[in-house]
């Protein structure tokens, strides 16, 4: 032992250590605390042995965070030193072991459990058994062996804990001085007076825990009591509410000019006709198999794969999905990236925690947008290599254009850019379609007999079992009136974002240069000063009615107005037509295990778009001419 000590002096530094940790209060406590069954062990630890212990096997370092450290330190040094001594296997997965253990069976927490798993660990340790997560990181802990031996690191791993404490003092410092600061100036300055009426806020988080999980109900019953405009505040960040057909004009016509900023950009390309004529042939074709079987469909499932087609092949000249398998995959990659991307987060509301992601959102999020560009990048690579050939046919489609304005212009177009700008069309431009064709629908099974008229329309106008053209839009005013009343109840984006980019004055209000100004579009649809039983679905109040849903009437803004209208409105408004005719006039409808429509589950899931709780589930009946 001595002779060990005296060829190594980092070795002798380091078990001086460890002595001083065992023999001092904290080694006292734990030992007072130690069951019986574990008295056998101390006692080893203890003895003047303490370093050829150390490389035992049955020996764990449970003395806390620091020893565990020291004892890969030591361990990788005798490793060295002394070859001969014991196997190396063993001291690796003992030293392995205590790593992996150090944050759970330390002094604080052997009164509380942890003595039982400290048990269970020796145990394993007696019988030579490993937990499966040792082997896992054994290239980790010799990579942390090398790290600890330089001098430098090894002092900062030591203050990490300290460091990390004192981080999150001072940023819990700046959040309390921001808070007094904001409640001083909000009690000084005339000016916040005139900001728009408000439910009152805690200090810090303001009106953060009164929105509830679905803050579009919440905005529209505060804007029944507050008025039509509103102001909140979301954390650091003013929110202004707009709940009135006046309101949304003010911001997405009158001054739309400095409130055209907003914090999710889309983009959405129209296709040609025939394409839409071929995947929605391709839609009909799917339920008829289904029908031949007397299988319920999953309206949504069949909307998506119709919409995410189209837009590959307007973007690649392919499908992306072919097997309902890949359709529910890719649906729920899209679904997850909308509900993250929805959820109420704190970042938003205080910058300054956008660094540590509190929920985890981006990090989930990120996710979830890898899997999609990793479908998009094949496809792209693949057309890299088509170009290269002396034989290659100019597709037509939007990559190539793309590549061919690059290409004339003497321009590089990397290829990540083009993946980005995929997902971006894809996520805005498939689940918003999909949620209202799957309302739409879910409100026709809910109501036959407005199912009956819609059914009639359209076999009176282009026959029963025909294909409705685009040119066929404009002769169904039922249809387009049933289109129109599931926008109102089911805005697929309830909330229109925007955010001030100068001090603006409305209705003698003033709205705050940096300030988040939200339309709340499921709201103003529900108001009752605007529609008779405004929670009823009735396609009725839509006939005769000039109301327009392009932005026009600020009664029915589903897809926004203003400079930030939704640029796919051509493209989605057709294929909604399209889709609803063939499920009307082609087939009828059972609700899947006998379910009667009026005890049709109709409730909302949150997220960026408003999809429906439930999927819609219907046996499909081919109807004969």
């Amino acid at each position: 032992m001595d002779k060990l000590r005296g060829e190594n002096k980092e070795v002798k530094r380091k078990v001086k250590e460890i002595e001083r940790i065992i023999n001092g209060p904290m080694g006292e406590e734990a030992q007072a605390n130690l069951p019986c069954d574990f008295q056998p062990f101390w006692e080893d630890i203890m003895t003047d042995e303490i370093l050829a212990n150390l490389l035992a096997p049955k020996a764990l370092a449970n003395f806390g965070t620091r020893l565990a450290w020291y004892r890969a330190d030591i361990i990788k040094v005798l490793k060295e030193s002394v070859p001969s001594h014991g196997g190396a296997n063993t001291a690796r997965s003992s030293t392995t072991m205590a790593m992996t253990t150090k944050d759970s069976i330390t002094f604080d927490n052997l009164e509380s459990g942890g003595g039982e798993r400290l048990k269970n660990h020796i145990k394993m340790i007696r019988e030579e058994k490993r937990p499966a997560k040792v082997a896992m990181i054994e290239d980790e802990c010799a990579e942390i062996s090398e790290v600890e031996d330089k001098p430098a690191i090894r002092s900062l791993s030591h203050e990490m804990d300290t460091l990390f404490t004192c981080m999150l003092f001072f940023l819990f410092t700046i959040l309390i001085v921001k808070a007094i600061t904001s409640v001083l100036i909000q009690n000084s300055s005339k000016e916040n007076h005139k900001l728009p009426p408000g439910p009152s806020g805690l200090p810090i988080i303001g009106n953060l825990l009164q929105l509830g999980a679905k803050p579009h109900e919440t905005l529209a019953t505060l804007a029944s009591t507050l008025g039509p405009i509103m102001s909140l505040k979301l954390g650091q960040i003013t929110t202004i509410v707009m709940s009135s057909v006046e309101m949304a004009k003010e911001v997405l016509q009158i001054h739309d000019q400095f409130l055209s900023n907003r914090m999710i950009p889309d983009a959405m390309k129209d296709a040609n006709e025939g394409l839409r004529r071929k995947k929605v042939q391709e839609l009909l074709s799917d339920i008829h198999q289904s029908s031949l079987r007397g299988e319920a469909v999953d309206i949504g499932r069949l909307a998506f794969k119709t919409t995410i087609n189209l837009l590959s092949n307007t973007l690649y000249s392919e499908d992306l999905v072919h097997s309902a398998d890949k359709t529910g995959e890719i649906k729920e990659v899209v679904e997850n990236i909308m509900k993250e991307v929805g959820r109420p987060n704190l970042a938003d509301c205080f910058p300054v925690l956008k660094v540590f992601d509190p929920h985890g959102i981006r990090r989930r999020t990120s996710i979830y947008f890898s899997k999609l560009l990793t479908i998009f990048k094949t496809l792209i690579d693949k057309r890299f290599e088509l170009r290269k050939g002396v034989a290659y046919c100019t597709k037509h489609d939007i990559l190539d254009v793309m590549l061919n304005d690059a290409q004339d212009n003497n321009q590089e177009l990397h290829k990540d850019k083009i993946e980005r700008l995929s997902m971006n069309l894809f996520v805005a431009g498939t689940d918003t379609t999909t949620s209202t064709v799957e309302w739409a629908m879910a409100e026709l099974l809910r109501n036959p007999n407005i199912m009956s008229k819609a059914n009639a329309e359209l076999e009176s106008t282009i026959g029963k079992g025909n294909n409705a053209e685009e040119s066929d839009i404009s002769r169904l005013p039922y249809l387009q009136a049933i289109v129109k009343e599931t926008f109102r109840l089911h805005p697929a984006v309830r909330l229109l974002l925007r955010k001030a980019e100068v001090e603006l004055k409305m209705h003698g209000y003033k709205i705050p240069k940096g300030a988040h100004v939200l339309v709340n579009v499921w709201a103003i649809g529900r108001d009752p000063n605007l529609s008779d039983n405004p929670c009823l679905f009735s396609p009725e109040r839509f006939l005769g009615s000039e109301i327009d849903f392009r932005g026009r009437s600020f009664e029915l803004t589903p897809f926004g107005a203003g400079r930030r209208i939704c640029p796919g409105v051509p493209l989605a408004i057709r294929l909604l037509f399209l889709m609803l005719g063939l499920f009307i006039n082609f087939f009828d409808w059972e609700l899947e295990g006998g379910i009667k429509p009026h005890d049709m589950n109709m409730d909302e899931k949150f997220g960026l778009t408003l999809e429906k709780a439930q999927p819609v589930l219907a046996v499909p009946i081919k109807t004969t001419n």
